[in-house]
């Protein structure tokens, strides 16, 4: 797989300079913990957590929900 370098967005809304980065970015389900990771194989630092605990400081249904479908439809969910 060849990774996409990170893009910066050429102009935004009404012609005015553009403030969006496009990534290249991974996603896994750990079935020990529940978490959804985010992680970015060319940003060093970008590596986070999603949870649909509602008890977890990483708790976001929706972003959760998201993640989870994107799993799901390539097979990658348990």
């Amino acid at each position: 797989m060849v990774l996409q370098p990170t893009k910066k967005s050429k102009k935004g809304h009404y012609g005015r300079k553009g403030r969006t980065v496009y990534i290249h970015i991974g996603i896994w389900h750990n079935k020990k913990t529940g978490h959804i990771h985010i992680a970015g194989p060319k940003e060093a630092k970008l590596h986070s957590t999603v949870s649909d605990n509602p008890n977890s400081k990483r708790y976001h249904p929706t972003l959760y929900k998201k993640l989870q479908e994107i799993l799901k439809k390539h097979k990658r969910w348990p």
